[in-house]
């Protein structure tokens, strides 16, 4: 059983409390702590739902407040167990102040692993409705796999591809992507090199192409970089946009931007989860914007999650900005 402790102090520790058998009447040992890192601006854990899966793996949905608080709302977070409950990572799923009580159930089908999530959302004091989201593990990427048969197959991506390319063409000028509207240059320069696309010039490159819509999902392969690195979603224009990458060159660390009338508006390190974190030669970025929601993986794996409320609506462009030449991209891909 993991708990909440409501007798330690305004933080509300979380333990793990285990039988030594089968009758779960009986035979309680003493609660050990759980580490876990708490939510920052002073907020701690408050109602969670955990379960066992069949790997041995704990997983759970955990719902915060802030210290000290009672039955109100809170952002809702996915924590996930290697140990047996011992340590938990911790990975925020949405940002904005609604839910409280969640619970799930694991579920296994043809669509592969998942959890069907149930999630209350409350305002004024009260309930006002319960959500039930399906969570399939690798629906982009299914997507994904499913557009490159496709176009293997008939040479055709299906409506769901808003922009591909592979710049497996000869050396020289960018030319049309296979799917989607050319890049437009407004700074600097970008050639195809070796199979690649490749900035041009020593000092400021960015391209941008619309896409039409501003939910989508956006990844690209990062291949080489003496400079800094991006990948833009949900640009507005070309001084309105977010862009994830790197600062400084690869391998290194990722950061998520927002520019703002052509100005830093808000810069964030993003720390790999478990095993690394930093992004180096190769490395595949991905940004899924849906409504306020936008998530980064790197090869696959969730690193982060935050809250768009500037350009959820509007920013329909996507695109690649380097520093100096010789900065190279690979595989861009938007799935609607």
């Amino acid at each position: 059983m993991i708990a909440h402790n409501l007798d330690g102090g305004e933080t509300y520790p979380m333990n793990i409390l285990a039988t030594s058998g089968a009758d779960i009447y009986s035979g309680w040992g003493a609660p050990s702590a759980v580490t876990i890192t708490n939510p920052t601006g002073g907020r701690t854990w408050w109602h969670s739902t955990f379960r066992r899966l069949a790997d041995g793996r704990i997983v759970g949905l955990v719902q915060d407040i802030v210290n000290g608080g009672s039955g109100t709302t809170g952002a809702l977070f996915v924590a996930e167990s290697l140990d047996t409950g011992a340590t938990f990572s911790v990975q925020r799923v949405y940002s904005d102040l609604g839910h409280y009580r969640p619970a799930f159930v694991v579920t296994e089908g043809q669509a592969g692993a998942g959890v069907m999530a149930f999630l209350g959302r409350l305002g004024s004091g009260s309930v006002h409705s319960v959500w039930r989201e399906d969570w399939v593990t690798g629906a982009v990427q299914r997507r994904k796999e499913a557009a490159a048969a496709d176009y293997a197959l008939t040479g055709a991506m299906p409506s769901s591809v808003l922009f591909f390319d592979n710049f497996n063409r000869a050396d020289g000028a960018v030319g049309s992507p296979v799917v989607g509207t050319n890049f437009t240059v407004d700074v600097g320069t970008f050639t195809l090199s070796g199979g690649k696309l490749a900035s041009g010039s020593a000092g400021n490159n960015r391209a941008l192409s619309s896409v039409g819509v501003s939910d989508f999902s956006a990844e690209i392969k990062l291949w080489a970089a003496s400079g800094a690195i991006w990948l833009i979603v949900r640009a507005v224009d070309a001084s309105n946009y977010w862009r994830i990458g790197l600062g400084s060159g690869l391998p290194g660390t990722l950061y998520r931007e927002r520019i703002a009338s052509a100005a830093s508006a808000s810069l964030v390190a993003i720390t790999g989860p478990v095993i690394s974190s930093t992004v180096a030669a190769g490395d595949v970025v991905r940004v899924s914007c849906r409504g306020q929601r936008m998530r980064v993986y790197v090869n696959g794996r969730l690193w982060a999650e935050w809250a768009d409320t500037w350009l959820y609506a509007t920013g329909v462009r996507v695109g690649v900005q380097g520093t100096n030449a010789g900065v190279q991209w690979d595989d861009i891909l938007v799935l609607a």
